[in-house]
């Protein structure tokens, strides 16, 4: 599953013009932010919404799994995610990660 969202996030950079460098970008927060969305529940469904907007891509990745309780976040996912991402929200008690990435830094 987590392949199919960083295909289905590169796709969208792709076709929002982004260079090869921030699809990379793209790519790697995607996998930190699933990674960490999916632990708790591994077989749980996980939901991703991925929005072209004006230059820049919208990333919503949330559980929507029962019971998985609170999540963390580790160290090296939140430092991905802050180096090659804006307007990042990490929802611990809905397992939900949201970010914003724009085709050029």
């Amino acid at each position: 599953m987590g392949r199919v969202v960083r295909m289905l996030a590169m796709n969208a950079a792709t076709s929002a013009g982004f260079d090869i460098e921030r699809i990379d970008d793209v790519a790697l927060a995607v996998t930190e932010a699933f990674g960490a969305v999916s632990r708790p529940t591994p077989e749980g469904p996980v939901s991703c919404s991925v929005e072209i907007d004006d230059g820049s891509l919208r990333v919503d990745i949330a559980s929507d799994g029962d019971g998985y309780g609170i999540f963390t976040i580790d160290a090296l996912a939140r430092s991905v995610l802050e180096g090659t991402t804006t307007d990042l929200v990490v929802t611990p008690d809905r397992a939900t990660i949201s970010f914003r990435i724009a085709a050029a830094t």
